[in-house]
């Protein structure tokens, strides 16, 4: 009994010090990162795994209780967020091979984007398997917009100006300026930029000539000023 409680006195002593140790340096990082990344707003309870393996933009806001994790933490840009991009509150990332998203990204509550997962052998626990990548890495345009509860899976491309309706899921390509809907999404609509309009993708053989970087500073172009929406991200900000 004595030697058992010698080990547990010990296992306690070690588990005390790693505590110290990781909350120490997880402290360290986040006033390295509040010094270096000032225009990048980060709220309440959220926990980034790998930090230093992506490449921020300018006038970024993740929202309260976000998980970003990047997996395979080897290349400085394995997740890349464009600039004046949103990530909404409890949003889960998981970044396999890589993830890119796109200038002015806006992802609402509960949306996840997910390029890895476990192992699949039901002989070895889930939880110690290795991690696999899903795909060959996920790229979403600019200007994309994820409503409510929906979810990018695997390798896949979302093209510019895209809007992943609420609760949809999406496992394959998306057109670009192509509003999706359902579990697997499907495109329903597509947006022809000659005629301003929306129109039902079956009746839509071309959706108009251009390409991200004209779509692009069309949208740099508008009015509109693009702020840090503080409000959204935390509610650290108050109710009203």
């Amino acid at each position: 009994m004595k030697i058992l409680k010698s080990f547990l006195d010990i296992f306690k002593n070690l588990y005390f010090v790693r505590k110290i140790y990781w909350t120490g340096y997880s402290y360290a990082k986040k006033l390295s990162f509040w010094i270096t990344k000032g225009s990048v707003y980060i709220g309440q309870k959220v926990q980034i795994i790998g930090i230093d393996n992506i490449l921020f933009g300018e006038h970024i806001s993740i929202g309260d209780f976000c998980w970003i994790n990047i997996n395979h933490r080897v290349k400085p840009d394995e997740l890349v967020i464009g600039d004046k991009s949103h990530i909404g509150r409890n949003n889960f990332i998981s970044v396999g091979d890589h993830l890119k998203i796109g200038e002015y990204f806006f992802s609402s509550c509960y949306c996840s984007i997910i390029g890895a997962s476990h192992d699949k052998d039901p002989f070895n626990s889930y939880i110690a398997s290795k991690v696999v990548n899903l795909g060959s890495g996920i790229s979403i345009g600019a200007n994309v917009f994820m409503g409510a509860h929906s979810k990018i899976i695997g390798g896949v491309n979302v093209g510019f100006g895209s809007i992943i309706s609420a609760g949809a899921i999406v496992t394959k390509d998306v057109p670009p300026l192509s509003l999706v809907v359902g579990s697997p999404a499907k495109v329903v609509a597509r947006f022809n930029s000659k005629k301003g309009e929306w129109s039902a993708a079956f009746d839509l053989h071309k959706v108009g000539d251009m390409s991200e970087e004209e779509y692009l500073q069309l949208v740099k172009n508008e009015k509109t000023k693009v702020t840090t929406p503080y409000h959204a991200a935390s509610e650290k900000f108050g109710w009203i």
